[in-house]
C-alpha cells in the first residue's frame, strides 16, 4: 500500500483494511481493480493534521503521494453517442482517419455534409423535454445578507475561487496548493479553521457550496507513465488528464467527510449547479499516431500504441460512493460487506454514441482531431446515487445552461460556405449562404436533475462571443449573438423555438464593428460593438419572430460585460479608448459606465451623440446622420477611468468576479491600475495599484470611488526597489574611457549609459517597481471579495482582511492564511 507519515482516525483504518483483501471484490475488470486501489488510496488517507490555529485535511494530496497508485487509475470516464455497435464507430473514424492529408492543419475545427444528419436527429430514446416546466419555487433561494457568485441565470450556480454561506468563507488559495476554511461569524477575530491540502497536479481549484456540501473541480494531470509501466497517455485517447470532481460534508467543519471521488477523461471545462445537482463538462481529444498523418492507415506501424480498437477510446468509469447501509453495498472485508459500492465498467454501449463527423475532402483539407465532450451530472446530497452521463464526439467552444436545458456549441469551419448544403433534419437556420467560413454548432440537452437527454442540434452562422451570447427566453425559445468576419466583420441575433427551428434574427448589425459584449435582460438585449467608438445597441425581442433595434448610443469606448443596475439602468464595464497617431485606436484605462434606458422617451442628437462632441468631432457629426427619431432615448448618465494603457481587472474576461452590492449601490472589482507620466511612453509606468476599488454607483451622483483596498507591503516594496537600482548606479559612468595607442595618443570610447527602468527615477513610486515585477507579488494580489452583513471581506493568497462597509472601509481585522 506504501507508506505514510499521518495519523488515521478508525475510519480511515478501515479503508486501509479493504486493499489486502480487494480480490475479494466483485469487479469487471483490471483497470477497475486498479482504479480501486487509487480510490481506496484517496480515502483511506483521511487525516487531520494541526496546523497552529487551524486543522489540515490531507486526503487528496495523501493520494497523490500514495506508492499504491496504479497506472489505469485514469480509466475513468463517462459517455454517450450514437454509433450503430463498435465495429461501425472503428470503420467511421479509421476510414475519416485515412484521408488525413499530411499538410492539412491537424487539430483544426472542420466542416460537416449530409453524414453529421445521422448524429443531429433526436435518439428514439430521448425524453420529451417540454413534459415539466420549471416554477419559481424550483430556484434556490437567494440570501441577501451575504454575497453568492455573479452568475448569468438566477438559481444556476457557477464554480469559483471563492464561496461563503454567511458564516465560513471557502478560499482556493493557488499559492499555497490549499482550501481555506474561514470562519467570520466574528468580523472582528477572524479565523482559519481548515484547510484542504490539495495535490500538485490539481491545476486552479473551483469551488461549489451547497447544503453542507463542498465542491472541487479541477483538472488533474497525471504523469505520462505509472511506476508500474502502465502508461496514461498514448495515441488515440490520452487520459493522462483527468477531471476531478471531489464533494466534501461539510455539516462538521472539524470532521469533514470526503463523501465522493470521481475522476472523469479530459480537462475540465465548465461546471454548474441547480439545487444539489452538479453538472461538469470535460473534454478528451482522440489522437492519431503521427506516423498516419503522413502515409494514412495504410502505413505500416507496429507498436500497441497505434493499434486502433473502438473498444479502447471508448471512455469507462468507476467510482465509490458510501451508501445507508452494509446491505446496500457491495464491498467486502474479511467476509463480511461494508457500507460502501463500487461502480464500475463502460458507461454506455457503442450503439449510444452520439457523434457530428466530418465529409472525407473536410479531413484532407482542415485535419481531424476529435474529442469526446462529456456531460456528468452527480448528485451531491445523496452518494448513493450515481453519476450521470451524455458525450458529443465533436468540439467544445461555449456552454450555456438554463433551469431546464443545457446548451453547447462548437464550430464548424467551411471553406466553401457558398456550396454549403443544409444536412437533412440538422435545422440549419439557412439552406445555404455564403456569409462566413466560421458557422456554429448548437446541442441542446433537456436537464431534469441527473437526467439528461440529447435533443438536437441546430447550425447557425456565425460564433458566440461567450456565455453571455445565448439566452433561453420564458417560452422556452433560444436566442444567440453571433459574429462573422467574412464577406465583412457583423453581428448577427438568431431566435429558434423550441423544436429548434428558425423563427426570427437581425442580421449584418454594425457591419465593419467587433462584437464585444452581450447581456440579455427580460425581453430585451443590450448589445456592444467597437471600431473606433461604441454603439450600445437596445433590442427588443418581446416579438421573437421580427427582433428590432429600438436604441442606439455612441461614444468612446467598449465595455466587455454588462449588468443591470435596475429597470431603466444598465453598468458596463470596458475599456476607455484613445486615438492612435496612424488614425486608430488602443485600449486606455479600465471605464465604468452607467447607462439610462429612457423607454418612454424619444431619441435626439443630444442623447445619441453628445459624447462625441468633444471626443471625436469628425465622428459626432457621422453620428448626426444616424438620429432616428422613433427610437428611445439611451443616454450614459455617468463614466468614469480607472488607470491607463496596460490597466486591467479579471472582471473583464471573468464576470464571475463582478460583485454587486445592490442594496448599497456599491461596486467592488479586483484591478491592477498603471498609469504613466508619459502618455507617448505607456511602457514607463510611474504609478501602479493592485487591489480592491469599492465604486459608489448611484444614477443622482454618478460614479465615485469610496475606497481602494490593497495587500501589498509598500514598505517592502520600496526596499526592494531601491536595493535593485543600486546596481543602476555603479554601472553607468561618466567619464569617457581612453586607450593609448601603439605609436602614441589615444583613442576614447564614448560615455558608457546603461538604460535605466523607470521606476529607478527619483519621481517614481514604489508601486511602479512591482508593476515591472508583478510576477513577484502575485502572492499579494487581491483575488476576490465577498460581504456578510455590513463587513467586506477581501482575499489574496497571503491574507483575508476585513472593513466595515458603514464606515470608511477602514480595515478592521486581518489574518494570514497560513499562521
Amino acid at each position: 500500500m506504501g507508506e505514510f507519515s499521518v495519523t488515521f482516525s478508525p475510519f480511515h483504518r478501515l479503508f486501509l483494511m479493504i486493499i489486502p483483501y480487494s480480490h475479494r471484490m466483485n469487479t469487471p475488470s483490471s483497470w477497475s481493480f486498479r482504479f480501486w486501489l487509487v480510490t481506496i488510496g484517496v480515502l483511506s488517507t483521511l487525516a487531520v493534521v494541526p496546523v497552529s490555529a487551524q486543522s489540515e485535511d490531507t486526503q487528496l494530496i495523501d493520494k497523490e503521494n500514495s506508492s499504491s497508485v496504479s497506472g489505469e487509475d485514469v480509466a475513468s470516464s463517462f459517455s454517450m453517442q450514437r454509433f450503430e455497435s463498435c465495429e461501425d464507430m472503428q470503420e467511421r473514424l479509421y476510414d475519416l482517419y485515412s484521408h488525413v492529408s499530411s499538410d492539412s492543419y491537424y487539430g483544426g475545427d472542420y466542416a460537416v455534409d449530409d453524414m453529421m444528419a445521422e448524429g443531429m436527429s433526436a435518439p428514439t430514446k430521448a425524453v420529451d423535454p417540454w413534459v415539466s416546466a420549471v416554477s419559481d419555487s424550483d430556484v434556490p433561494e437567494v440570501h441577501n445578507e451575504y454575497s453568492i457568485t455573479n452568475v448569468q441565470v438566477l438559481g444556476v450556480d457557477e464554480s469559483e475561487r471563492v464561496k461563503t454561506d454567511g458564516r465560513y468563507i471557502y478560499y482556493s488559495n493557488n499559492a499555497d496548493r490549499r482550501i481555506y476554511i474561514a470562519d467570520a461569524s466574528d468580523p472582528n477575530a477572524v479565523s482559519v479553521r481548515k484547510s484542504i491540502k490539495i495535490p500538485d497536479s490539481f491545476a486552479n481549484p473551483e469551488l461549489f457550496l451547497t447544503n453542507d456540501r463542498l465542491v472541487i473541480l479541477s483538472t488533474r494531470y497525471a504523469p505520462s507513465q505509472a511506476s508500474d509501466g502502465v502508461r496514461y497517455s498514448r495515441y488515440w485517447s490520452d487520459r493522462s488528464v483527468r477531471t476531478a470532481a471531489i464533494v466534501y460534508d461539510t455539516s462538521d467543519i472539524d470532521n469533514l467527510k470526503l463523501e465522493r471521488y470521481e475522476l472523469l477523461d479530459g480537462s475540465f471545462e465548465r461546471s454548474r449547479m441547480i439545487g444539489d445537482t452538479l453538472y461538469v463538462v470535460s473534454s478528451t481529444y482522440v489522437h492519431m499516431p503521427y506516423s498516419w498523418q503522413q502515409g494514412g492507415k495504410n502505413s505500416e506501424f507496429s507498436t500497441f500504441d497505434q493499434a486502433f480498437d473502438a473498444a479502447d477510446i471508448l471512455p469507462r468509469y468507476a467510482e465509490l460512493r458510501s451508501v445507508s447501509s452494509a446491505a446496500d453495498g457491495n464491498v467486502t472485508v474479511r467476509g463480511r460487506k461494508i457500507a460502501y459500492r463500487l461502480s464500475s465498467g463502460a458507461s454506455v454501449d457503442c450503439s449510444d454514441v452520439a457523434y457530428i463527423l466530418p465529409n472525407d475532402e473536410s479531413v484532407s483539407q482542415f485535419g481531424f482531431n476529435p474529442r469526446f465532450v462529456t456531460l456528468s451530472a452527480i448528485d451531491t446530497s445523496d452518494a448513493s446515487k450515481e453519476i450521470a452521463t451524455d458525450v458529443v464526439l465533436g468540439d467544445l467552444n461555449e456552454v450555456y445552461m438554463s433551469l431546464d436545458h443545457l446548451y453547447l456549441t462548437s464550430r464548424i469551419y467551411d471553406s466553401e460556405p457558398a456550396l454549403f448544403r443544409c444536412p437533412v433534419d440538422a435545422f440549419c437556420l439557412m439552406p445555404q449562404w455564403g456569409i462566413s467560413n466560421t458557422n456554429t454548432l448548437v446541442h441542446k440537452f433537456s436537464v431534469n436533475g441527473r437526467n439528461l437527454a440529447y435533443d438536437r442540434t441546430a447550425f447557425v452562422p456565425g460564433e458566440p462571443l461567450n456565455q453571455y451570447s445565448m439566452d433561453q427566453s420564458a417560452s422556452g425559445s433560444f436566442r444567440i449573438v453571433t459574429s462573422n468576419r467574412s464577406p465583412k466583420q457583423s453581428t448577427s441575433v438568431y431566435v429558434l423555438d423550441k423544436n429548434f427551428k428558425k423563427i426570427g434574427s437581425l442580421e449584418r448589425l454594425a457591419e465593419g464593428e467587433e462584437f464585444k459584449s452581450s447581456r440579455y435582460i427580460g425581453d430585451k438585449l443590450f448589445l456592444v460593438t467597437f471600431q473606433s467608438i461604441d454603439p450600445l445597441f437596445v433590442i427588443d425581442i418581446s416579438n421573437e419572430t421580427a427582433p428590432e433595434v429600438i436604441g442606439e448610443l455612441k461614444m468612446p469606448g467598449y465595455s466587455t460585460y454588462l449588468h443591470s443596475y435596475d429597470e431603466n439602468h444598465l453598468m458596463g464595464i470596458g475599456y476607455d479608448t484613445e486615438m492612435t497617431e496612424w488614425g486608430g485606436t488602443r485600449n486606455g484605462g479600465i471605464q465604468v459606465a452607467l447607462y439610462r434606458i429612457d423607454y418612454d422617451e424619444r431619441e435626439t442628437a443630444e442623447s445619441r451623440c453628445w459624447t462625441l462632441r468633444e471626443t471625436d468631432p469628425a465622428r459626432y457629426d457621422e453620428c448626426l446622420d444616424g438620429v432616428d427619431s422613433s427610437r428611445i432615448r439611451v443616454s450614459q448618465v455617468a463614466a468614469k477611468t480607472f488607470g491607463q494603457q496596460g490597466s486591467f481587472s479579471e472582471t473583464l474576461i471573468d464576470p464571475r468576479t463582478f460583485m454587486w452590492i445592490a442594496s448599497r449601490k456599491t461596486l467592488v472589482l479586483p484591478v491592477l491600475l498603471h498609469y504613466h507620466s508619459d502618455p507617448s511612453r505607456p511602457y514607463d509606468i510611474s504609478d501602479a495599484f493592485q487591489g480592491s476599488l469599492v465604486l459608489g454607483i448611484d444614477p443622482e451622483t454618478g460614479i465615485n470611488e469610496r475606497r481602494e483596498i490593497t495587500h501589498m507591503d509598500l514598505s517592502a516594496i520600496a526596499s526592494q526597489r531601491e536595493k535593485a537600482c543600486m546596481t543602476y548606479i555603479s554601472s553607468t559612468s561618466s567619464e569617457p574611457q581612453c586607450k593609448k595607442l601603439i605609436g602614441g595618443g589615444e583613442y576614447c570610447l564614448p560615455v558608457t549609459q546603461t538604460w535605466v527602468p523607470s521606476y529607478c527615477y527619483a519621481d517614481s513610486t514604489p508601486e511602479s517597481y512591482m508593476a515591472y515585477n508583478s510576477w513577484e507579488y502575485q502572492r499579494s494580489f487581491v483575488a476576490r471579495s465577498v460581504y456578510i452583513g455590513s463587513y467586506l471581506f477581501v482575499m489574496s493568497d497571503d491574507k483575508v482582511t476585513v472593513h466595515n462597509m458603514d464606515g470608511s472601509y477602514n480595515q478592521m481585522a486581518s489574518v494570514d492564511w497560513e499562521r
